[in-house]
């Protein structure tokens, strides 16, 4: 942010060097006095070109024409000027500003304001993991030294159905001004592979972002199967129940028979001291788990 005034004495004007982008426009921010008129001017040795004069248009000077203005209330001392549609050509461009009536002893001609020209591509930006079916977004960001007009931006998408692009915001950045466009939606498998750009639209040119290829990860559904086999539960009960008819029918005689609460399974004991036998069986459980993933 440029910040132009007249000192205490008036005979000093403060400046700062400002960066504009190619595309876009420059405000340079210019405070004096109240005044009736102002003109600016390209700083040059021998002559005065003109870059902004409201009264004499056709004497500004042609790579200007059209293009300058100044912002504010000239009562107020306000002197800002803007330049619409910078050029490459402007680079390096020296402006000063002369304010009528004229102060005495003003010499804006030997404190001139300096302005570089860059130019900026767009950024997009996207999530590390993008998964069908999960949300997605993605970011396009464009610098520009406008703050009254942001360029348009643009996406390049395979597929645009299902996709929001309605939220945008503006940040001052090292003096200029980063604007971003979110879009957003539902991701599918079908995006795989597909090429994502975003570009801005300038008043002269068009520029445009990387490419991004996009890597959809399939979403795993995991399911557990248990199966037991009828066959399988029918002898396990025709076997449990033979055992029992033989148990009762060999033991039913031994009248020592063990309730006692600490056994969790009666066990029919002799009075022979034997080593009972323990038939161990099992009903096995099939368990299989499938992922089910597209390729």
């Amino acid at each position: 942010y440029l910040r132009c005034s007249v000192s205490a004495d008036k005979k000093r004007l403060i400046y700062i060097v400002i960066y504009s982008l190619e595309g876009s426009c420059v405000v340079v921010p210019c405070q004096t006095q109240p005044h009736s008129q102002v003109n600016w001017y390209q700083y040059h040795t021998l002559h005065y070109p003109v870059v902004y004069d409201k009264l004499h248009p056709d004497k500004i000077e042609e790579q200007f024409r059209g293009r300058t203005s100044v912002q504010g209330n000239a009562a107020d001392g306000n002197c800002t000027l803007m330049i619409d549609n910078v050029r490459g050509d402007d680079n390096n461009l020296q402006v000063y500003v002369w304010i009528y009536p004229a102060l005495k002893e003003q010499r804006f001609y030997d404190q001139t304001v300096t302005i570089f020209v860059g130019k900026h591509a767009p950024i997009i930006s996207i999530q590390k993991k993008i998964v069908d079916g999960e949300f997605f977004q993605a970011n396009c960001s464009i610098r520009h030294s406008c703050p009254f007009k942001p360029p348009p931006l643009h996406w390049n998408v395979a597929i645009k159905e299902g996709f929001s692009r309605n939220e945008t915001f503006s940040q001052k950045v090292q003096g200029q001004w980063l604007y971003t466009e979110m879009l957003h939606g539902w991701a599918t498998y079908e995006m795989h592979n597909s090429i994502m750009t975003c570009s801005a639209q300038f008043a002269s040119f068009t520029t445009e972002s990387e490419q991004i290829t996009l890597s959809i990860l399939c979403k795993c559904y995991t399911s557990l199967s248990i199966s037991l086999s009828i066959s399988m539960i029918l002898g396990s009960l025709l076997l449990f129940g033979f055992a029992f008819v033989f148990i009762y029918r060999k033991y039913r005689r031994n009248r020592l028979v063990d309730f006692s609460p600490s056994h969790r399974l009666w066990l029919c004991t002799r009075k022979k001291t034997q080593q009972s036998s323990k038939v161990k069986r099992t009903i096995s459980l099939s368990v299989s788990a499938q992922i089910l993933c597209d390729s």
